[in-house]
């Protein structure tokens, strides 16, 4: 075995490490360690193949979501072989031939994601530093322990839709379970951006229609909705209120999706 790597927090020192290194070679790292559980892929079309090294803490018998994966390729990630560490500390990098490359050569994946509470909210577009149309595998490092050691959920709405709620809730990401994409987004109580650079969750509804004379209720959808601009709606916290009292209300989400759903419900 190459001299790179001598035990596995070298690994989650700098994965990029595993690079040329085949999965027989990492696996005898952990050999008999009981903190480690070897493994093949469990999941996907690749079940029963590859090779996952999962980290367990003794005293619990719990996972500490601590995993070194050799995948042998295919998928949406290309056919040739390549490395996923994953950690709560370090999030989720994938190594080999197929991602981008650090400046001094080795393998790396794109920029990680990060949430911004205070970005714009831009109808049919993006808000939270979150973007419509994105692949839920591009945001692992957001979702990997999601309800586990990381505030949030992600819960299965409809056989077709999973929904992430990240930190206390301020931000919410609608998925087509079908094509795995973002179709809404939504920021709620907390969220501290703006749409329109003035409208925020939490503002009276008529503060609202006063500062935007596009918006409007829609006694039907019983939404806020906007004149003209497809891909943006806001909720209000009950459900089929008098119409009277409706601009006494404050905010309670704004919601961005894409334009071919409608309102977004």
């Amino acid at each position: 075995m190459p001299g790179y790597i001598t035990n596995v927090e070298d690994i989650f020192s700098d994965p990029y490490l595993l690079d040329g290194n085949i999965p027989d070679e990492i696996r005898e790292l952990v050999k008999g360690d009981p903190n480690w559980v070897i493994d093949a892929l469990t999941k996907g079309t690749h079940a029963g193949t590859g090779q996952i090294l999962r980290e367990i803490d003794l005293l619990t018998g719990n996972l500490t979501g601590r995993n070194i994966q050799w995948h042998p390729g295919g998928g949406h990630h290309g056919p040739t072989p390549y490395w996923k560490v994953s950690s709560p500390k370090g999030g989720t990098v994938r190594v080999g031939p197929q991602f981008s490359k650090r400046q001094d050569g080795s393998s790396m994946i794109a920029s990680k994601v990060h949430l911004d509470l205070e970005a714009p909210i831009i109808p049919n577009q993006s808000l939270g530093g979150l973007t419509l149309g994105t692949h839920i595998s591009e945001l692992e490092d957001l979702v990997f322990g999601l309800g586990s050691w990381k505030e949030g959920a992600c819960t299965l709405i409809s056989p077709f839709e999973a929904r992430y709620s990240f930190g206390k809730g301020e931000i919410e990401a609608a998925v087509d379970v079908r094509n795995g994409k973002i179709f809404k987004l939504s920021a709620k109580v907390g969220y501290k951006g703006k749409l329109f650079e003035e409208i925020g969750v939490g503002m009276l509804v008529q503060q609202a229609l006063e500062l935007e004379p596009r918006l409007y209720y829609d006694e039907v959808e019983e939404l806020i909705l906007a004149r003209g601009l497809p891909g943006l709606s806001l909720d209000i916290p009950e459900i089929d209120p008098p119409v009277e009292i409706v601009p006494g209300m404050n905010i309670s989400a704004i919601n961005v999706f894409v334009e071919e759903i409608g309102s977004g419900r």
